[in-house]
């Protein structure tokens, strides 16, 4: 089952600056060994720049709370390769909470950053910020953990289907290679 795992902020003062300080954590969390590294920020149809994200973050209409979401694929079933396309099942997982805010009766979209981690843990992983104007209850979050476990083992089993054919072509070229 994949982790999905939520904590909030309310906009203002204090909130947008913890909101800010997410967006440098998820663009700059140091690599296994310690280095600097700088992750690309992305959002659902494109890169997103970090003066973008705070522009996102200052703009933020009142009532707003900024959800930090972290987004993880159990490496036992569902990334077994380290080959999941952590974007897709990100964006996933983002239209799954603007399906679950339309049924709260709010319209104005949900406007996110992530970034994925894949670098200084075995555990692909995605970091979000997303700015949303309702609530994610505990049944909420159920269902984005439903949402994107399913997400991640329909990728799962079409990345071992290719794998499987991949491997049959090449085990079927060898045999042709032997009767030459």
């Amino acid at each position: 089952m994949a982790v999905v795992v939520t904590s909030f902020v309310k906009r203002g003062k204090v909130g947008n600056a913890k909101a800010k300080d997410t967006i440098r954590y998820i663009q700059h969390r140091a690599g296994k060994v310690g280095e600097r590294v700088m992750r690309p920020l992305f959002t659902n149809d494109s890169p997103m720049t970090r003066l973008e994200a705070y522009q996102f973050i200052d703009e933020a209409p009142k009532g707003t709370k900024f959800f930090t979401v972290i987004i993880s694929p159990d490496p036992a079933t569902e990334d077994t390769h380290h080959d999941v396309d952590m974007r897709h099942i990100t964006i996933i997982t983002m239209q799954a909470i603007e399906e679950i805010m339309r049924g709260q009766g709010i319209s104005s979209p949900v406007v996110w950053v992530a970034a994925v981690h894949d670098d200084h843990t075995d555990k692909n992983h995605v970091h979000a910020l997303a700015s949303i104007q309702g609530r994610l209850d505990k049944p909420d979050v159920r269902r984005l953990i439903d949402v994107t476990t399913t997400a991640c083992l329909e990728q799962r089993r079409e990345l071992d289907r290719i794998r499987e054919c991949n491997a049959r072509e090449q085990e079927s070229g060898r045999g042709l290679e032997r009767a030459r």
